[in-house]
């Protein structure tokens, strides 16, 4: 999550029902306002997963 916000990608992801936008909160995978897809795998949280050279990582819609 730190290398997505230091790319100054601050939404990761959109709530379920009303589509609001949600970023890091916990910041400790407590919450789960981080999840994005990575690398076709959805519900990944963003500020627990390792950042690597060549991972595919995309904003996600609810908990898909």
């Amino acid at each position: 999550a730190s290398a997505l916000l230091r790319a100054g990608i601050k939404e990761l992801r959109r709530t379920r029902f009303s589509s609001q936008p949600r970023s890091i909160f916990c910041g400790i995978g407590q919450c789960f306002d981080c999840l994005v897809v990575i690398d076709d795998v959805p519900n990944q949280r963003a500020c627990i997963a390792l950042a690597r050279a060549g991972i595919k990582v995309r904003p996600q819609d609810g908990t898909q």
